[in-house]
């Protein structure tokens, strides 16, 4: 049963500033953690570009589902040709085109310590790969699969079905069975 209601849950655009925010932290823990000193912190930024994000909303959303059979969000998720988009992310980081996402775009105001939490765990295990790396990823998924050709928002109770089976543990799975 899902007990966030519709008036506590974030938007999507909350969820994607938020992501935006936890990458560029982790970033910086990590580069205060590192004894070198040949580049200066403010040169260094994490990967993530619109593309990216978008996949990465996604995969929040599908796995709070599999994990908590709550929605994230409640945006609608479309099937575009390179993978899932929320519009309403589209809308508002169209703007930086391919580019690397500004720093100043990324807040967590708003967002609850848990789902910052969920969040962050989403960037630990995602934010390492490459944008069409997550876009080849969610093309293996069938809730994009049917969604694209279907021509239909990628249905949420498939996304929970789906997820909820890579969650499982399997002994001839890879560890990160999620891929």
């Amino acid at each position: 049963m899902d007990t966030v209601t519709q008036h506590h849950r974030p938007s999507a655009v909350d969820v994607a500033r938020c992501l935006v925010g936890i990458a560029y932290d982790e970033q910086e823990d990590l580069l205060s953690k590192s004894e070198d000193d040949d580049y200066k912190k403010e040169e260094v930024q994490p990967a993530i570009d619109h593309l990216k994000l978008q996949k990465l909303v996604y995969l929040a959303q599908a796995l709070r589902l599999a994990a908590y059979d709550q929605k994230l969000f409640d945006e609608k998720i479309e099937a575009w040709s390179l993978g899932p988009v929320i519009r309403s992310v589209y809308q508002e980081f169209k703007p930086n085109g391919a580019n690397i996402i500004p720093k100043e775009q990324g807040s967590c105001v708003g967002i609850d310590n848990e789902t910052k939490d969920f969040l962050r765990q989403i960037w630990l295990e995602f934010g390492k790969y490459s944008s069409i790396q997550l876009v080849n990823l969610t093309h293996r998924h069938s809730p994009w699969q049917v969604a694209r050709e279907k021509g239909v928002p990628i249905d949420e109770e498939g996304m929970r079905v789906f997820y909820k089976t890579l969650l499982q543990p399997s002994t001839d799975a890879e560890p990160d069975s999620i891929r």
